[in-house]
């Protein structure tokens, strides 16, 4: 079994982690679909606090519907350092979360 390092494999972005941030903040997240599974998620802005950290950092927060007709659970958290890889911190996998964003926020007009 392969071991799966924090921060391995990159993803080519076009959005700072910052400009997603701020978009979801002002649009109160987004419901989005992965492109290849079409996996249905939302991402929402939020101040967490990551391990070993005392201090909420901006993280942007993953949510899977684990059920048909359930509740939004927590898939994954994103902090600025795991802008643009496969793998957080933790480490889980984002990459397929992140595209689907960065494609959201590309599509978004500026005010």
């Amino acid at each position: 079994m392969v071991k799966i390092e924090s921060h391995s494999g990159f993803v080519d972005l076009e959005n700072s982690f910052e400009r997603v941030w701020q978009l979801l903040s002002k649009a109160g997240g987004a419901r989005l679909k992965t492109e290849k599974k079409k996996t249905h998620f939302a991402a929402r802005a939020s101040m967490e606090t990551p391990r070993g950290c005392n201090e909420p950092k901006k993280a942007i927060v993953f949510l899977r519907q684990r059920q048909k007709g359930g509740r939004l659970e927590k898939a994954a958290v994103c902090f600025e350092c795991c802008w643009g890889y496969y793998y957080t911190c933790c480490p889980q996998r984002i990459d397929m979360y992140c595209k689907a964003l960065d494609r959201w926020a590309s599509s978004q007009v500026e005010e």
